[in-house]
C-alpha cells in the first residue's frame, strides 16, 4: 500500500464576485490554505 495521502480540494463560489476559491485541505487537522482564484464569466 502507497504512503501517499490523498489530497482534499475545497471550491467555494461566492454570491456576486464571479470567482471560485480553491484550497487544500490538511488531511489529519483539517486545516485549509487557499490555493488561488479562478475567474469565471
Amino acid at each position: 500500500m502507497s504512503s501517499r495521502q490523498t489530497r482534499h480540494h475545497m471550491y467555494v463560489a461566492l454570491q456576486d464576485d464571479n470567482k471560485i476559491s480553491i484550497f487544500t485541505m490538511h488531511p489529519s487537522t483539517g486545516a485549509l490554505s487557499w490555493q488561488e482564484d479562478v475567474e469565471i464569466e
